[in-house]
């Protein structure tokens, strides 16, 4: 896998991880109004977590779909979908991890061998 392959691909996650949280943003102000708040009554902090981490997930599920963007290696768009979702809910650790792989693929060395 080339170097440009990569950046293409970490940029596209870049951006769907940008909008995953966008999604997320908009959507998070209706859990204390409305039938969401009765039905939810009062969310501890780590719930109200998992649920956001959900939600973008979701959202970067859906918005992969929308966006028709062929991923490498993945014959079926579902499948694709699910880990384009998944790695747009990573959050900030991730990416954390996720550049410094690419600074020690750059360097010609890899964190990973550490």
């Amino acid at each position: 896998m080339t170097l440009e392959i990569l950046l293409m691909f970490v940029s596209y996650i870049a951006i769907l991880s940008i909008a995953a949280e966008r999604a997320v943003e908009l959507i998070k102000p209706m859990y204390d109004f409305g039938p969401f708040a009765k039905k939810l009554g009062d969310v501890s902090s780590q719930r109200r977590k998992n649920m956001n981490h959900g939600m973008a997930f979701l959202a970067g599920f859906a918005l992969h779909l929308l966006s028709q963007t062929t991923v490498l290696y993945f014959a079926d768009p579902l499948h694709a979908a699910f880990v384009m979702g998944l790695l747009a809910s990573g959050g900030s650790g991730f990416w954390h991890d996720l550049l410094s792989l690419l600074k020690g693929y750059n360097q010609g060395t890899s964190t990973l061998d550490k």
